[in-house]
């Protein structure tokens, strides 16, 4: 398929880096696309493919330095007639996953352990992304242990306020055994009280809860969605490392062998098809391997902003919670210092509480019939 495209230049560039051309091959064809120009920019030129002319001139069968001489001698407009190049992707696949395995490799290790097996250490070492994914792993870490700790004190916290619904429904039980009024009535209120502290301590725990949940939703949904798009990122960002690498290889195989090589032969047209094969899919690995980037590293700022903005917000609605739990479980304590201890004593046979009054009196009116006891002997 043929298109014809038009470029205006900028700075004198149209982006376009040509390779081929006589004597050496049999076409002339685009080797490179270069970023942020007008040739990347019209989205329509891609590695590989054959140009047939530059402004009605004919440049087939013509060598590169006269096709580059006619581009550069026009002063703005370039209209370039292309023809659109079949790629083969599936041919080499195997050497590419090598390649890729190899730049994983390299990856991880130091320049100087690469160089002392021979390795090239031409990869992205510092990518600012990886970094930011180690970053992410370790505040992943973090919200694991602190999730892990949270749910200890929750159940733990939850055990507590049952205790006090047990004391309440003990005291609620003493109450409605007792007989004396007044007894019944403190120990009702008591057990209202610890009623009370047990219901404040379940609104609290349904609070922490709810932060709880969201740093939960953080671990399990967010982090890990964001991880697998940057290890998608890797994987195409090792990919066009490894198409790099291929065509830089072809291109070294290209110069130790030009005197060699026969245009005409069925060994250099095989050669020549793999060349733009892989000029052309590295050309569209980088198309892809530059959108994702920036689309990764929006989602990784994204997820940043919400764990230094939501972390600290859950922390603070925990806080807010137990503060508020211990601020009206001490009030009401506060309120029943008055109730305990009750003063009593136990009549036996009847297993009733009894105030000091009662027992005062009951201690009087013994005294009273000992000493009616001791006159009445001393009469006698």
């Amino acid at each position: 398929m043929t298109i014809i495209v038009t470029l205006r230049k900028v700075r004198g560039r149209i982006g376009v880096t040509i390779g081929g051309g006589a004597p050496y091959y049999r076409t002339i064809f685009i080797a490179d696309v270069q970023i942020k120009t007008p040739a990347a920019r019209c989205k329509q030129l891609f590695s590989g493919d054959e140009i047939v002319s530059i402004n009605g001139q004919s440049v087939v069968g013509s060598g590169k330095a006269y096709a580059a001489r006619l581009v550069s001698d026009i002063k703005e407009d370039v209209v370039l007639e292309v023809r659109r190049w079949v790629v083969e992707e599936q041919n080499g696949k195997t050497d590419i996953a090598l390649k890729a395995l190899k730049h994983r490799m390299v990856e991880k290790m130091s320049t100087a352990t690469a160089d002392m097996l021979g390795l090239c250490h031409a990869v992205i070492v510092n990518d600012k992304l990886t970094i930011d994914l180690d970053k992410l792993n370790q505040m992943t870490l973090f919200c694991q242990e602190f999730a892990r700790h949270l749910s200890g004190c929750m159940l733990e916290f939850s055990r507590l306020s049952r205790l006090h619904q047990e004391f309440g429904a003990i005291f609620g039980e003493l109450a409605a055994k007792e007989r004396q009024l007044n007894v019944s009535t403190s120990l009702s209120t008591m057990a209202s009280k610890q009623r009370k502290i047990f219901m404040e301590g379940v609104e609290c725990v349904c609070q922490c809860k709810q932060a709880l949940q969201s740093i939960h939703t953080l671990i399990m949904k967010a982090i890990p969605d964001t991880k697998l798009t940057v290890d998608k990122y890797a994987g195409l960002k090792f990919e066009y490392l490894a198409y790099c690498l291929k065509v830089h290889q072809l291109e070294k195989e290209e110069i130790s062998n030009y005197v060699d090589f026969d245009p005409w032969s069925l060994v250099y047209a095989a050669w020549e098809r793999e060349y733009r094969d892989a000029v052309s899919v590295r050309h569209k690995r980088r198309c892809q391997f530059n959108e994702m980037r920036v689309g990764v590293f929006h989602k990784i700022r994204i997820l940043e902003f919400k764990l230094q903005q939501d972390l600290p917000s859950h922390m603070e609605q925990i806080a807010n919670a137990l503060h508020t739990f211990y601020k009206r479980a001490s009030e009401l304590n506060e309120d029943a210092q008055g109730i305990f201890p009750i003063p009593c004593t136990i009549e036996w046979g009847l297993s009733t509480y009894q105030y000091v009054e009662r027992h005062m009196a009951y201690l009087n009116n013994n005294v009273k019939d000992d000493h009616s006891d001791d006159s009445s002997n001393s009469e006698d």
